[in-house]
């Protein structure tokens, strides 16, 4: 029975194939220009961004290269410890905004806000630097931002009730 209803449908599949297939390439074709477009004129090379340390004196001549959605690791390095926190922005923020903001009113990241403060008031050498992990190329929606953000958590160690140097609460 099985194979009877498997030649039964293979001239469908032909039809199909037939069908479809020009299609396909009509609507790639129809659109490989302006890919080609994005490719010549949107001169972002994400991979000099990601992994790539920004300190709060490089935040405005970076502005455009940070001007995407995306999940960023910050790092307070002071003598005695390396603290972390994992944050993502989406919607209409971008990781410059929320650099920005962090630098003036440390957002509402609760242990960073109290570490940022602690370091800085002890210490002027210590570093706080804005690495961007993870770049979203296009629209991206909160969910899968978030769920982006969770997985930089989990890899970086930075949910605060496993490891002490982590300032993520969540």
């Amino acid at each position: 029975m099985n194979t009877l209803f498997k030649l039964l449908l293979l001239p469908f599949k032909f039809m199909f194939a037939i069908i479809y297939y020009p299609l396909y390439l009509i609507f790639k074709i129809a659109f490989f220009p302006f890919s080609i477009f994005k490719l010549l004129f949107n001169n972002t090379n994400y991979n000099a961004i990601l992994n790539h340390e920004f300190y709060a004196e490089d935040l405005d001549e970076n502005k455009e290269k940070l001007s995407y959605n995306g999940v960023y690791l910050i790092t307070i390095k002071s003598r005695k410890a390396t603290y972390r926190y994992i944050g993502s922005t989406y919607n209409d923020g971008t990781l410059y905004r929320r650099w920005k903001k962090h630098l003036s009113v440390h957002g509402d990241a609760v242990l960073l806000n109290k570490v940022w403060e602690r370091e800085i008031s002890k210490n002027k050498s210590t570093k706080i630097s804005f690495t961007p992990l993870y770049i979203a190329k296009n629209e991206t929606d909160q969910s899968t931002m978030v769920e982006m953000e969770n997985k930089f958590k989990l890899k970086y160690n930075t949910r605060n009730s496993k490891n002490k140097y982590g300032l993520n609460l969540n």
